[in-house]
């Protein structure tokens, strides 16, 4: 096993953890698996998703503030951090920013991989699909908001995840 390609700054006076300069906390896996799955389906569902999203957001804006990128590129540098931080290896197969269209591969989903998830498992990970392309479109100038579903959950079978993301309506 290698080590993580994330670059990690520690601020000496308050253990402040910090990656492409936001902070970070470093987390068990299954602190965050065992919330979602305690939520997912009731009242407490859609206020993660919206926290999600939020996220999502905030990370592609100051990374193209960081970076300068271009909106796609961002996207699709999200996708490669989260594969960084141990939530799967992401796969965008496809992203057009101009028409809010997108689709995005999860082998080893954190949700999945302890085997006792039940499909859909990776509603945590739509949240933050819709996020991104919603800041995409912000960032274009582009009037579509995004929704975002599950196609396939790798714990109905098969060898991944699959998320899809198109605008609203």
């Amino acid at each position: 096993m290698s080590a993580p390609e994330i670059p990690i700054e520690v601020d000496e006076a308050t253990g402040a953890w910090l990656s492409n300069g936001l902070p970070m906390i470093l987390l068990p896996r299954h602190f965050i698996v065992n919330i979602w799955r305690e939520l997912a389906g009731g009242p407490g569902e859609e206020s993660l998703r919206e926290a999600g999203r939020r996220s999502a957001a905030e990370w592609c804006r100051k990374e193209a503030e960081r970076t300068g990128e271009d909106g796609p590129t961002v996207v699709r540098a999200y996708f490669a951090s989260l594969s960084r931080r141990g939530w799967g290896r992401f796969e965008v197969q496809a992203l057009d920013g101009r028409h809010g269209v997108a689709r995005v591969h999860v082998h080893h989903s954190a949700f999945v991989a302890d085997g006792r998830a039940t499909a859909p498992a990776c509603g945590f990970f739509v949240s933050w699909l819709e996020g991104a392309m919603a800041w995409l479109a912000s960032a274009g100038g582009h009037g579509w908001l995004p929704e975002a579903v599950e196609r396939h959950c790798a714990a109905a079978g098969g060898g991944f995840c699959e998320l899809e993301a198109r605008p609203r309506g």
